[in-house]
């Protein structure tokens, strides 16, 4: 197994050289890179929402400690328990509470673009429960 941070022109070479050399190899993702790297990369700063700065900081932690949750044993060991806690989140990113208030509404449709276009792709190299299975 061999983990990659998010640089395509390293994780091209890499997977050429792995189906050349080591064909039963698995690429996956480095967490920290996928969470906070892409947050930081993706997502807007809490500088862009001064007047939620307290909100901006406790949706980063929740929503980056339950992304982490799917990687780590004992949180979500099977299919079932990830897909489960993945539509729970998306449920919570979707609360009404939230979502129809501005800056909210920016802050939260920026964060699941952030999710659906540059975490979700990945989930079969971060999933604890198909990670497990390659150990």
């Amino acid at each position: 197994m061999f983990i990659t941070d998010g640089d395509p022109q390293e994780t091209q070479q890499l997977d050429n050289g792995l189906d050349l050399f080591f064909p039963k190899a698995k690429r996956i993702r480095c967490g920290w890179h996928l969470i906070d790297r892409g947050w930081n990369a993706r997502c807007p700063t809490v500088k862009a929402f001064p007047s939620i700065s307290e909100f901006f900081e406790r949706m980063k932690v929740t929503i980056q400690s339950w992304c982490y949750s799917w990687m780590k044993p004992s949180y979500c060991e099977t299919k079932e328990e990830y897909l489960v806690s993945k539509f729970l989140f998306k449920k919570f990113m979707s609360n009404p509470s939230f979502v129809t208030k501005e800056p909210h509404k920016y802050l939260i449709a920026t964060i699941m673009i952030w999710f659906k276009n540059n975490f979700e792709p990945h989930e079969s190299n971060f999933c604890f429960y198909k990670r497990s299975k390659l150990l």
